[in-house]
């Protein structure tokens, strides 16, 4: 039987019910969790279903295209790139 808790400081605290019988002598192992959060488990879960593997590829491969596709922007000129370069002798 497996059976999560925490530590409190003073002593092990369940994090959920347990049907553990009275005033009987236990072994227990503890074993230290992962640091991932719920939350964080729940998602890296999620991602494991191949639905929600093709969803979120699917939205990567849009976004991809869109930043393929879009005009190109503001462009900083090789000049100004020479004159910030700070690790040359010459300063070009």
């Amino acid at each position: 039987m497996m059976i999560r808790g925490h530590f409190n400081g003073t002593s092990i605290v369940l994090d959920e019910p347990a049907n553990l019988p009275l005033n009987e002598t236990l072994e227990l192992e503890i074993k230290r969790q992962s640091s991932v959060s719920p939350a964080v488990a729940a998602a890296m879960e999620a991602a494991k279903d191949p639905a929600v593997k093709a969803k979120r590829l699917a939205a990567f491969a849009q976004f991809r295209e869109r930043v393929r596709t879009r005009p190109a922007g503001p462009r900083i000129p090789a000049e100004a790139l020479r004159r910030e370069y700070i690790y040359s002798d010459d300063g070009r």
